[in-house]
């Protein structure tokens, strides 16, 4: 029977993406996209999705923030026909003759009708769902002028999509910026990157990048990428 979704309120930005999924939020399937003028919003689970006997809707906004939530379907069981017969009894004859006439049973069918329920679902948003991740073949230049060009390097970034034109730290030292990307699957030797900067300058004071008399090292490695920041937790002499 059709399964009604409403959607009351949503917390993020402008336009969402709404998908239906399975309870453990795999097998996603794309419902609509739907803006804050939308809200609520009341959609039917498509068939042969809406066999289930729980689901979870996932939002996902325009700046890639997942909003999900679940819930199980008990719809109201459907009443069956039920036919109560009656009896009409039509009373002996007797004729002069001494004939005897068989009464004759003569049912009724009492109908009663059959009532069909569609049950409807309400969603209450929620993020304690895991998070997406996000996986991609991506090309760009390290911070550090003497590195060679970044080719084809698989990258993780876990809760929120790989934007071109941003600034990643790896983890190791390095800051670099992304100039293409291509989405791909999970894979060996893939390196994480967290939160996205707007430029070089912005990813090494918010990681401790550390800069003397215009170098600037990690773990003893030098790299030229500029002026000294106000984060070095200490001097190297002779630079």
């Amino acid at each position: 029977m059709p399964i009604q979704t409403t959607i009351y309120s949503l917390s993020g930005t402008s336009p969402f993406d709404v998908y239906i999924c399975q309870f453990n939020l795999t097998g996603c399937f794309y419902i609509d996209t739907i803006t804050s003028g939308d809200i609520p919003y009341t959609f039917t689970i498509p068939s042969p999705y809406d066999t289930a006997e729980s689901y979870c809707v996932k939002v996902v906004d325009n700046q890639g923030c997942v909003i999900s939530g679940c819930s199980i379907v008990n719809p109201t069981p459907t009443p069956t026909n039920t036919v109560t017969p009656t009896k009409t009894v039509t009373p002996s004859v007797t004729s002069s003759i001494g004939v005897s006439q068989t009464p004759t049973t003569t049912p009724t069918p009492t109908v009663t009708p059959t009532i069909t329920n569609t049950p409807t679902v309400t969603i209450t948003p929620s993020s304690s769902e895991p998070l997406v991740e996000y996986y991609a073949l991506v090309n760009g230049t390290y911070c550090c002028g003497d590195l060679p060009a970044i080719t084809n390097m698989l990258v993780r970034r876990i809760g929120f999509p790989i934007q071109n034109g941003s600034a990643y730290y790896d983890g190791e030292g390095n800051c670099f910026t992304i100039t293409s990307n291509t989405s791909t699957v999970a894979g060996p030797g893939y390196t994480d990157i967290t939160t996205n900067f707007a430029d070089c300058s912005g990813c090494r004071n918010n990681n401790l990048t550390c800069f003397s008399a215009g170098y600037c090292y990690d773990a003893g490695k030098f790299r030229d990428r500029g002026a000294p920041s106000a984060h070095c937790p200490h001097v190297q002499g002779g630079v």
